[in-house]
């Protein structure tokens, strides 16, 4: 409680036990961010007999900040504009019932209609938003005058208004786009809710109505659209060029690769050493550029194409992989265990490729003198498959979770690490075109855990295997 209160609220509540009648007063309660909130609380004895202490009390604490707000904004209000209010709301009655509603926050356009959808009320955001004076719009009704066509130009049936809805059936309803129209003639985009308001016999006597105009945001969403769709024209252009720029290479680099390796038969040994190490050289260079080039084929090969999804067994899937990494595994004296039970729906040979690069990475990034060992475990977490293939290899820092999937990117000299950066960069297409994420937790020297997540919509446990 704000210290200030503290005094006028132990002395209600000692009147309201003195005087066994209800207790009731505000202040300001603490929020646990804090903020005070002005607060009314009530509260009535219950139990106990006359003239005995009660055994308890019950009551309730609400919170009047909108009531505060509402208030402190009216009273801003030019005297002209009160007045007019108060003239047209004498014709529907009690207009107290919604003045909590007429402002809730600045720059919001609030307008009050009575039963039969005239103006009884504008604030004075509506009337800036909209052009008209307040007088203009005040007693008028409020469909003819801002809400008459769509934004196209189409009559706007008074049947079909959401507004003339909620006064017929007392549904409060929220619009997200619409237009209002300006007094100049151009539709202004506003999105809007609109709350009905009952009279003492719950039946309806008017609505209100609070809109924003919401043109930036139109117009930033489409330009967010047209630069998603040359995003999509952009990234298609691209993976054509790769696959078209990749597939083209071969052929020289073939020939390259021929005409090298007959050098290094025919002459390799009958001239001098610095000969041999240029051949070397190249033979070297024509094989990293076919790797390359491959691994460029793949990558733009992923997502080109529509998914074959079929349900597919986890471990049917591991077994898979396992037989894909047994020379790994044999060379490096490495191990392999999993416990996948579920399903996804997935195309098996692009899940089976995922797993055996992250497998195979988890391999090759051992630490010197430290055995490899890799272990992959699923679950279900909320509606995810979720799948992590943990290693104790080498680690990263996490200043490098994004840029290992980025193409080409290394962390290593190749002389210490083979490869060509593109593993993961095709892993994260492969998740992501299944509508999944694929994400790293690492740090050096403390292995690493990749975590894939899948739509667990057709996932299913099944009998797991180790």
């Amino acid at each position: 409680m704000h210290p200030d209160d503290r005094e006028a609220t132990l002395a209600a509540w000692d009147q309201a036990i003195e005087r066994n009648e209800a207790y009731e007063v505000r202040h300001r309660l603490r929020r646990h961010d804090g903020v005070y909130v002005p607060m009314l609380a009530r509260a009535v004895q219950v139990g106990g007999e006359a003239g005995q202490t009660p055994p308890e009390w019950i009551g309730t604490h609400s919170d009047v900040t909108l009531q505060d707000a509402a208030e402190r904004a009216l009273q801003t209000l030019n005297a002209d504009l009160q007045l007019q209010v108060a003239e047209q709301t004498q014709e529907i009655g009690q207009v107290s019932r919604f003045m909590a509603l007429l402002l809730t926050s600045a720059g919001e356009g609030i307008f009050g209609l009575d039963r039969d959808g005239n103006n009884t009320f504008v604030n004075p955001a509506a009337s800036e938003l909209l052009g008209y004076s307040v007088s203009e719009l005040l007693g008028q009704p409020s469909h003819a005058k801002l809400h008459h066509h769509h934004a196209d130009g189409t009559p706007h049936l008074l049947s079909e208004c959401p507004i003339s809805q909620t006064l017929r059936d007392g549904q409060q309803r929220r619009v997200e786009a619409d237009v209002f129209w300006h007094r100049d003639g151009h539709p202004v985009p506003v999105a809007y809710v609109v709350t009905p308001t009952l009279d003492e016999r719950g039946e309806v006597e008017g609505a209100v109505v609070m809109f924003q105009d919401v043109s930036e945001q139109v117009r930033a969403h489409a330009e967010l659209e047209d630069a998603l769709h040359h995003l999509q024209l952009t990234n298609a252009d691209l993976e054509q060029f790769a696959y078209v720029a990749s597939h083209d290479l071969q052929e020289p680099l073939r020939t390259l690769g021929s005409y090298a390796e007959l050098l290094a038969r025919r002459y390799q040994g009958q001239l001098d050493a610095r000969a041999d190490q240029y051949i070397a050289f190249m033979l070297d260079a024509v094989e990293r550029m076919r790797s390359l080039i491959q691994d460029l084929l793949a990558f733009s090969r992923v997502g080109r194409n529509e998914l074959e999804l079929s349900e597919v067994t986890l471990d049917s899937l591991m077994q898979q992989t396992a037989r894909n990494v047994e020379a790994a595994l044999e060379s490096s004296g490495g191990a392999l265990t999993w416990d996948t039970p579920g399903t996804a729906l997935a195309q098996p040979s692009l899940l089976v490729q995922l797993l055996t690069n992250l497998v195979s990475n988890g391999l090759k990034f051992a630490r010197p003198g430290v055995p490899p060992a890799v272990e992959v475990v699923s679950s279900i977490v909320g509606n995810e498959q979720r799948i992590e293939v943990r290693d104790n290899g080498i680690g990263i820092g996490s200043e490098y979770h994004e840029r290992v999937f980025t193409i080409f990117q290394r962390l290593h000299l190749r002389e210490d690490y083979p490869g060509n950066g593109i593993g993961l960069a095709i892993a994260r297409k492969i998740v992501a075109a299944h509508g999944g994420s694929l994400t790293l937790k690492s740090q050096p020297g403390e292995g690493s855990t990749f975590i894939i997540s899948l739509p667990a919509d057709h996932a299913a446990k099944v009998g797991g295997h180790q």
